[in-house]
Protein backbone atom coordinates (compact mmCIF):
# COMPACT_ATOMS: atom_id res chain seq x y z
CA UNK A 1 0.00 0.00 0.00
CA UNK A 2 2.59 2.72 1.04
CA UNK A 3 4.62 1.91 -2.33
CA UNK A 4 1.29 2.75 -4.40
CA UNK A 5 0.92 6.31 -2.87
CA UNK A 6 4.89 6.94 -4.30
CA UNK A 7 4.88 8.95 -7.59
CA UNK A 8 6.02 7.29 -10.31
CA UNK A 9 7.29 8.24 -13.73
CA UNK A 10 8.35 6.86 -16.82
CA UNK A 11 10.75 8.06 -19.37
CA UNK A 12 10.78 7.49 -23.17
CA UNK A 13 14.73 8.26 -22.84
CA UNK A 14 17.53 8.45 -20.29
CA UNK A 15 20.31 8.66 -23.16
CA UNK A 16 20.23 11.60 -25.17
CA UNK A 17 23.12 11.27 -28.16
CA UNK A 18 22.83 14.51 -29.96
CA UNK A 19 25.37 13.23 -32.59
CA UNK A 20 27.57 15.77 -34.44
CA UNK A 21 27.33 19.27 -33.59
CA UNK A 22 28.79 22.45 -35.72
CA UNK A 23 29.75 25.86 -35.08
CA UNK A 24 26.40 28.37 -34.25
CA UNK A 25 23.80 25.35 -34.17
CA UNK A 26 20.79 24.39 -31.74
CA UNK A 27 19.75 20.44 -31.50
CA UNK A 28 16.76 19.80 -29.62
CA UNK A 29 15.51 16.80 -28.53
CA UNK A 30 12.16 16.04 -26.26
CA UNK A 31 12.08 13.35 -23.49
CA UNK A 32 8.63 12.58 -22.97
CA UNK A 33 7.95 11.53 -19.10
CA UNK A 34 4.55 9.88 -18.32
CA UNK A 35 2.91 9.77 -14.32
CA UNK A 36 2.33 5.78 -14.62
CA UNK A 37 1.39 5.88 -10.92
CA UNK A 38 -1.13 6.67 -8.78
CA UNK A 39 -0.89 9.75 -6.89
CA UNK A 40 0.19 13.02 -8.61
CA UNK A 41 3.90 13.37 -9.78
CA UNK A 42 6.14 16.67 -9.23
CA UNK A 43 9.43 16.61 -11.03
CA UNK A 44 12.14 18.79 -11.54
CA UNK A 45 15.80 19.30 -12.30
CA UNK A 46 18.11 19.77 -9.63
CA UNK A 47 22.21 20.56 -9.67
CA UNK A 48 24.25 17.82 -9.10
CA UNK A 49 26.46 17.44 -6.05
CA UNK A 50 29.36 20.42 -5.41
CA UNK A 51 27.38 22.47 -8.61
CA UNK A 52 25.49 25.52 -8.32
CA UNK A 53 23.19 25.09 -11.72
CA UNK A 54 21.09 22.45 -13.96
CA UNK A 55 23.73 21.70 -17.17
CA UNK A 56 26.55 23.08 -18.55
CA UNK A 57 26.03 26.17 -20.03
CA UNK A 58 26.22 24.56 -23.76
CA UNK A 59 22.73 23.32 -22.50
CA UNK A 60 19.10 24.50 -21.78
CA UNK A 61 16.12 22.51 -20.34
CA UNK A 62 12.87 23.75 -20.64
CA UNK A 63 10.82 23.24 -18.36
CA UNK A 64 13.06 22.71 -15.44
CA UNK A 65 10.35 21.37 -13.55
CA UNK A 66 6.23 20.32 -13.70
CA UNK A 67 3.41 18.14 -12.24
CA UNK A 68 1.90 15.49 -13.87
CA UNK A 69 -1.67 14.07 -12.43
CA UNK A 70 -2.18 10.11 -13.10
CA UNK A 71 -3.49 9.51 -16.38
CA UNK A 72 -2.40 13.10 -18.38
CA UNK A 73 -0.75 12.96 -21.30
CA UNK A 74 2.64 12.97 -21.44
CA UNK A 75 4.82 16.21 -20.43
CA UNK A 76 7.60 17.14 -22.93
CA UNK A 77 10.86 18.26 -21.60
CA UNK A 78 13.33 19.75 -24.40
CA UNK A 79 17.16 19.63 -24.07
CA UNK A 80 19.30 21.79 -26.02
CA UNK A 81 22.43 22.22 -27.10
CA UNK A 82 24.26 25.04 -28.53
CA UNK A 83 27.43 25.32 -30.15
CA UNK A 84 28.26 29.42 -29.76
CA UNK A 85 31.51 30.94 -30.07
CA UNK A 86 33.08 30.85 -26.39
CA UNK A 87 32.13 26.71 -26.02
CA UNK A 88 33.43 26.35 -29.04
CA UNK A 89 36.37 27.83 -28.17
CA UNK A 90 36.67 25.70 -25.21
CA UNK A 91 36.09 22.73 -27.73
CA UNK A 92 38.71 23.18 -29.49
CA UNK A 93 41.36 23.68 -26.90
CA UNK A 94 40.13 20.40 -25.36
CA UNK A 95 39.04 21.69 -22.11
CA UNK A 96 35.24 20.73 -22.55
CA UNK A 97 33.44 18.02 -23.99
CA UNK A 98 30.15 17.77 -24.79
CA UNK A 99 29.15 15.27 -21.92
CA UNK A 100 26.46 15.68 -19.08
CA UNK A 101 24.62 13.74 -17.06
CA UNK A 102 20.68 16.06 -15.86
CA UNK A 103 19.14 15.22 -12.78
CA UNK A 104 15.56 14.64 -12.68
CA UNK A 105 13.98 14.51 -9.30
CA UNK A 106 10.71 13.23 -8.21
CA UNK A 107 9.32 15.19 -4.78
CA UNK A 108 9.22 12.21 -2.67
CA UNK A 109 9.91 9.83 -4.95
CA UNK A 110 13.46 8.78 -6.66
CA UNK A 111 15.41 10.56 -8.95
CA UNK A 112 16.17 9.69 -12.49
CA UNK A 113 19.84 10.07 -14.54
CA UNK A 114 19.49 11.30 -18.09
CA UNK A 115 22.78 11.32 -19.95
CA UNK A 116 23.62 13.67 -22.25
CA UNK A 117 26.33 13.91 -25.09
CA UNK A 118 27.50 14.78 -28.56
CA UNK A 119 30.64 15.33 -31.12
CA UNK A 120 31.88 18.69 -31.94
CA UNK A 121 32.76 19.11 -35.22
CA UNK A 122 36.05 20.77 -34.99
CA UNK A 123 36.20 23.83 -37.33
CA UNK A 124 37.90 27.10 -37.76
CA UNK A 125 35.15 28.83 -35.81
CA UNK A 126 35.98 29.40 -32.56
CA UNK A 127 39.93 29.53 -32.71
CA UNK A 128 42.49 32.82 -32.13
CA UNK A 129 44.59 32.92 -35.24
CA UNK A 130 47.42 32.10 -33.26
CA UNK A 131 46.28 28.40 -32.84
CA UNK A 132 45.24 28.61 -36.57
CA UNK A 133 48.50 29.38 -37.78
Amino acid sequence: FENQSLPMVGLDRVELDFGEIRYEQSITLPIHVTNTGNVCAQFRFVPKLDENSLCKPWMTVTPTYGMLIPGESPATINVTVTIDNHTAQLLNAGREVLDDILILRLENGRDYYITVSGTFARSCFGMSLDELV
